[in-house]
């Protein structure tokens, strides 16, 4: 991981960040996945955790409701996968206006396939275990229930929260996922045209991460992801709720 100066910094390209990816596609994706948050809270509503019938119902129900989620999952993904693409595309097409024809080449040829396939996989796997978890979550309150290791009441303010579980955990996964995969666009793209470094930027708000405030403005090689203050070794937007980006360092072609 390099260092540099503000003055050194200004010749890598303008000031802002041209690899910014806009929120509309998470916002999107999160609002999908926490329309299948509530379905599950509806799901553990309709039945009764506190009596073994019940709770093997209510995991039944879950489990085929998993099941039917997958081809929409699919779907969902798929078109998620696209949006990136084409949007990742667009920021590298712009960037081509100011250092050639080469660059066009290159990205109009990239090999980012395999990149999205693995991002579509990831997502049916994380969609469909939705239901799957929350299951596990409820038999395991029931399961304290019964042993009273807790009060009643706990228990069931913690079933009734069920919803509230699921639409935070699918808030995170549309965040964290997007960020990912579009961080892994961009990087692929960028090593395609011979790139090899970039700069570390983040959203410069309140809530980003003190390791990652520390490396704003940093100069990372692609491939190398950095240790951080906090023991952590990733590149930007490819660890849970990171919503920082690489500004590429764009080569001469």
């Amino acid at each position: 991981m390099l260092t540099r100066d503000d003055d050194n910094l200004h010749r890598f390209g303008p000031k802002g960040n041209p690899f910014t990816k806009s929120r509309w596609i998470e916002e999107n994706y999160a609002r999908q996945l926490r329309e299948v948050a509530r379905q599950i809270g509806r799901i553990v509503e309709s039945h009764d955790p506190m009596t073994i019938s019940g709770l093997a119902a209510m995991q039944t129900a879950l489990e085929q409701y998993g099941g039917i989620l997958r081809p929409w999952a699919a779907r969902a993904a798929q078109q998620i996968a696209e949006k990136l693409d084409a949007q990742d595309r667009t920021m590298w097409m712009r960037q081509s206006v100011k250092i050639g024809q080469r660059l066009r080449e290159v990205v109009e040829s990239d090999g980012a396939g395999a990149q999205m396939r693995d991002f579509i996989e990831r997502q049916v796997h994380y969609i469909t275990s939705l239901p799957i978890e929350e299951g596990r979550r409820v038999q395991k309150l029931a399961t304290e229930a019964r042993m009273g290791g807790r009060r009643p009441d706990e228990i069931a303010a913690e079933l009734a929260r069920s919803g509230q579980v699921s639409e935070s955990r699918a808030t995170l996964i549309a965040r964290t996922e997007v960020a990912r995969a579009g961080s892994v666009l961009t990087e692929t793209r960028a090593l395609a045209i011979g790139a090899t470094h970039y700069i570390w930027r983040t959203s410069k708000d309140r809530a980003v991460r003190k390791s990652h405030r520390e490396m704003e403005g940093k100069v990372c090689e692609i491939g190398k992801p950095p240790t951080l203050s906090d023991g952590t070794t990733t590149p930007p937007g490819q660890i849970f709720n990171c919503r920082c980006t690489a500004q590429i360092i764009l080569p001469d072609l």
